[in-house]
């Protein structure tokens, strides 16, 4: 019985010896890539937006209930537009599409002084990026 004992034991040692020695000890285990995920896209704060807006522009409780309701809108269209999947450029053409409705949006609830205030804020990015559907 020892003897079986100590059979078993040397085979099973063997075993191990010639897995061990066909194997890379530093070896990664092969494991299949991750999913392609869609890049992340900002997740935007409305209520700080809007109160950040709301203190740049003097906005009143009127205004600053309509333009968090703008940001709101805008911000599901942005996500819809993201999870999409459309083509790089499609999707960025709409997203300018979406900052340009979103900017005329918010210039119909501002006075004349705020609107001269929030242009020269949003003109800048405005003119940054060519208009969409052009290359």
């Amino acid at each position: 019985m020892w003897i079986q004992k100590l059979n078993s034991v040397a085979v099973l040692g063997a075993a191990v010896a010639v897995a061990v020695a066909g194997h890379d000890a530093t070896a990664q285990p092969s494991l299949p890539p991750p999913p392609m995920a869609a890049p992340s896209v900002p997740t935007r704060n409305i209520d700080t937006d809007a109160a950040r807006m709301t203190e740049r522009y003097g906005l009143s409780s009127d205004q600053a209930a309509k333009v968090r309701t703008i940001l709101g809108e805008q911000a599901r269209k942005f996500d819809e537009v993201a999870n999409q999947h459309l083509p790089p450029q499609d999707a960025l053409d709409r997203l300018k599409s979406l900052r340009d409705e979103e900017t005329s949006r918010v210039l119909a609830v501002l006075t004349p002084e705020q609107r001269k205030k929030y242009e020269q804020d949003v003109r800048p990015a405005l003119l940054a990026a060519p208009p969409s559907g052009t290359p």
